[in-house]
């Protein structure tokens, strides 16, 4: 199913919490598969997504600043242990 979405559709304004949740179901799924590159890049754009959103939008997708800090942090974690 995760196919059927394109990347370009979630890119749109407004669409950043889905886009949140979508690239989150991504990463467990990316982990059960064992795509440890894939999963760096879904919390590459978790990050990108939650940084980039405007202050409204930033205060709905991470109310306390620990999502785009877990993301980031994910991230380098997640690029360091791939091959």
């Amino acid at each position: 199913m995760s196919r059927k979405i394109t990347k370009r559709a979630l890119n749109e304004a407004g669409l950043e919490p889905q886009k949140v949740n979508y690239f989150e179901f991504m990463v467990r799924y990316f982990v059960h598969e064992k795509e440890v590159m894939e999963v760096a890049k879904c919390y590459e754009t978790i990050f990108e997504t939650i940084n980039g959103a405007n202050d409204e939008m930033k205060k709905t997708l991470d109310p306390n600043g620990e999502a785009a800090k877990l993301a980031f942090r994910n991230f380098v974690l997640y690029l360091l242990i791939s091959p």
